[in-house]
């Protein structure tokens, strides 16, 4: 185990004090002390630190390496560290009030892991810093998460509810107030415009008829999901109420299924399965998309259970 004392003493001496009291006083034998011993001259005062040399220390603590910082400074590595923890009294870059690290974020947003955060921040989508060390802990500044999440362009990405964090969610609560607006994904989209499906949402999307975005990032965090040309489409609840949408003779809303997938989504239903449960029963994705086979039981099957039709 690395002895704290030894750590000390060196610095003590490397900072200009005679190293015979630091001996006597730390325990350590002088011999151990001989490294840093050369340049000392019982005449010579200690070298003091000055305004410049601690304000550095503030200024790049965590952004550069304790080496790099002694490097420049043209003094110890232990002494920059004695002179930040002990004399200066900051607090360690992981710990520095004016950051929160990626882990941090995770839970302020409310969010399982903290795989989606430390994706946004290596693609770019929150501003952040990796800091100093071998440790590779992301660092996002407080002020710069708060921009970050009251933006509702961002909120494609997150659920502004889920915040854990009083403050924050209370500016987010007054930001949606303003905003007046809400995000939908093409399947909750899908849910409020009655014939519509997730496939006419993906269409009037990409013609530009309906206003709606897609992810540039993986919201989930995964890497290899990053530009994938399937993912929900996003769209103002305020953009979907003012589309038309077109619908009749010719229209493709509904999707022609034959007597015997029809009667089955039926029995099926009466049965207490859901509409995902169902879909995989007829064969999943090999045959209709989920989102296609839900929405078909939603606006046209559960009416008949209730005698609707």
């Amino acid at each position: 185990m690395f002895d704290y004392s030894i750590f000390v003493a060196q610095a003590e001496v490397e900072n200009g004090a005679n190293p015979l009291l630091v001996s006597s006083r730390f325990g350590v034998p002088v011999s151990t002390l001989t490294a840093v011993t050369i340049n000392y001259n019982p005449s010579q005062k200690a070298a003091r630190w000055n305004t410049y040399e601690d304000d550095f220390l503030r200024q790049n603590l965590g952004i550069l390496t304790e080496e790099q910082m002694a490097e420049y400074l043209g003094r110890s590595t232990n002494a920059i560290h004695l002179r930040w923890e002990r004399d200066l009294d900051l607090p360690s870059p992981s710990h520095n009030p004016a950051y929160y690290t990626a882990n941090q974020v995770s839970h302020i947003l409310g969010l399982s892991s903290v795989h989606p955060v430390m994706h946004w921040c290596k693609v770019g989508l929150i501003k952040n810093r990796v800091m100093a060390g071998g440790r590779y802990i992301r660092l996002i500044l407080r002020s710069d998460l708060t921009a970050w999440v009251v933006n509702p362009d961002n909120w494609i990405y997150i659920s502004w509810r889920k915040i854990t964090d009083p403050h924050l969610r209370r500016l987010c609560e007054l930001r949606q107030q303003r905003w007046n607006d809400e995000w939908l994904s093409s399947p909750e989209a899908a849910e409020i415009v009655e014939g519509i499906t997730v496939n006419n949402i993906a269409r009037l999307a990409k013609r530009g008829t309906l206003p709606a975005v897609q992810p540039k990032f993986s919201r989930g965090g995964r890497a290899s999901d990053d530009g994938r040309t399937w993912s929900d489409w996003y769209v103002r609840k305020s953009d979907l109420l003012k589309t038309v949408f077109y619908k009749g003779k010719g229209s493709t809303t509904k999707l022609q299924f034959s007597d015997r997938a029809e009667d089955w989504m039926l029995r099926a239903t009466l049965a207490g399965l859901g509409p995902t449960a169902v879909w995989r029963t007829m064969g999943g994705q090999r045959k209709w998309a989920r989102a296609t086979v839900a929405h078909h039981i939603r606006m046209y099957v559960i009416p008949k259970t209730r005698g609707e039709e």
